[in-house]
């Protein structure tokens, strides 16, 4: 059985694409407003780039997702990879509900997860891999950290907060949702269509009267070359009429009407004479044919007759 290559695309018209775009456009808001109200971030550069490189990479992705999702999704890829470097840099601040300092256990941890994520959802946008659902329960894995280990200590402790941390946590959570609804709403595709003869498969022609007339199509190409018929029975010949004589001419006639004269042969002379021709016993007789033994038995006979 052949390994058929899977191309997943991503269409931004349906549920899960416009809930998708949603949620970007909203992180991208509420990330903004929430650095606009923390103007301290803006007097360091570290605290200024990891505020705008993520606004960035989802104005990119976004882009992506409207432009090339239908058809060509494993661009999306390059400014993933983008968002998952600013999210190892945020490890690296104090953009959290506490403002604390992450420990280094769990740095390693979360940066060794976004190695994972980026691997597999590489390998889904190329079609190397069926694993469109696992991919959703990847991004579960953040969701159920940031309800955990962040949402929840602080409104156990009673932590007060200002605006400016809280807009920020909930721009992480759009991202996240928006990563949840682009894997649902993506959609694999055999990248060849067409029919294998090896299925079995076969096209049923239309009925006749079924289709609608059409022009005969336009033959740029050289002629095609006349199928040789098959010789068919010769037709019998008709009887051609008999060539007309020429008539006779005047002289012609008159040869023809006139007798030739026939001048009868002269006998041949008889000898002169008694004496009678010697007798031939091979020359042709007038009478009667006489079978005798003894050709002399006829001056024989006549002697004793005279005796």
């Amino acid at each position: 059985m052949k390994n058929r290559h899977i191309r997943y695309t991503f269409d931004r018209k349906s549920f899960f694409g416009k809930a998708a775009v949603f949620c970007l456009v909203l992180f991208v808001v509420l990330r903004g407003i929430g650095g606009l109200l923390n103007r301290t971030i803006f007097e360091d550069r570290f605290a200024t780039a990891e505020f705008a490189f993520p606004i960035l990479c989802a104005l990119l992705y976004l882009l992506c997702l409207l432009f090339f999702g239908r058809k060509w999704f494993k661009i999306t890829v390059f400014p993933f990879v983008l968002g998952v470097m600013a999210c190892v840099v945020r490890l690296f601040s104090y953009d959290n509900l506490m403002q604390q300092e992450m420990s280094v256990e769990r740095i390693l941890v979360s940066i060794f997860f976004y190695l994972v994520v980026t691997a597999v959802y590489s390998a889904v946008a190329f079609g190397g891999i069926r694993a469109r659902i696992f991919l959703f329960f990847l991004f579960l894995v953040p969701l159920g950290y940031h309800a955990v280990f962040e949402i929840y200590p602080v409104v156990s402790s009673g932590f007060g907060l200002s605006a400016s941390p809280v807009l920020m946590e909930l721009s992480v959570l759009a991202i996240i949702f928006s990563m949840l609804f682009v894997s649902l709403g993506m959609s694999s595709k055999p990248r060849v269509n067409s029919i294998d003869p090896e299925s079995g498969k076969t096209v049923v022609p239309p009925l006749p009267g079924n289709k609608l007339d059409e022009k005969p199509p336009v033959v740029t190409g050289e002629a095609p070359a006349e199928v040789p018929k098959e010789p068919s029975e010769p037709a019998p010949e008709e009887p051609k009429p008999a060539a007309e004589e020429p008539e006779p001419t005047a002289a012609h006639s008159e040869s023809v009407s006139a007798p030739s004269a026939i001048t009868p042969e002269p006998d041949e002379a008889v000898p002169e004479g008694d004496e009678e021709p010697s007798f031939d016993p091979f020359a042709p007789s007038t009478g009667p044919v006489q079978l005798t033994l003894n050709p002399d038995l006829g001056d024989y006979s006549a002697e004793g007759e005279d005796a």
